[in-house]
């Protein structure tokens, strides 16, 4: 993961877009492969003036779009996690995201926290708290995440990190 962390960072300097910093990521992780591990990425760029988001997936969790606060949106676009395999072309995606709309990025250790009885946090509670809290501060909604899957778990040890960024547009 540190290799693929410091690659990608290493890449995001470029000035290529998303599809791109993804297939030459892929590509030196793919040349530099001392293990047989995947990684999982989201990278996006946003112009902050026009609200354009332009993204790539290889293979992670699908982001939510709150559009205005009013719905709730799965970014499904997606390709194959980076290190797996020589030369492959990660596809662009372009949302645009208005005053207000909020992007919810977040790690599989959110949705598959599990509570006493082994069953997982899930997608469909995540999207519960996400349209709960999606009026509020990009700062709330983090908290409100942290708390949901807190509470869903109670007791029972994390067996994942739960990493969670929110992206709000200003209004």
């Amino acid at each position: 993961m540190a290799s693929a962390r410091t690659t990608l960072r290493a890449e995001s300097l470029s000035g290529y877009g998303p599809g791109d910093v993804l297939r030459r990521t892929n590509r030196v992780l793919r040349l530099d492969r001392q293990t047989p591990l995947s990684q999982s990425a989201f990278y996006a760029l946003l112009h902050r003036e026009t609200g354009r988001l332009t993204f790539s997936n290889a293979g992670h969790e699908h982001p939510l779009w709150v559009r205005s606060g009013k719905s709730v949106e799965m970014l499904d676009e997606h390709d194959i996690v980076l290190g797996l395999f020589a030369d492959v072309p990660y596809r662009e995606w372009t949302v645009e995201m208005a005053p207000g709309d909020c992007l919810v990025m977040y790690t599989d250790g959110v949705t598959e926290a599990r509570d006493e009885t082994g069953g997982f946090f899930g997608e469909s509670r995540l999207r519960e708290v996400v349209a709960a809290c999606a009026g509020g501060s990009a700062e709330e909604l983090v908290q409100a995440i942290v708390d949901a899957v807190s509470a869903f778990a109670g007791a029972t040890p994390p067996a994942d990190d739960c990493t969670i960024v929110v992206l709000k547009r200003a209004a």
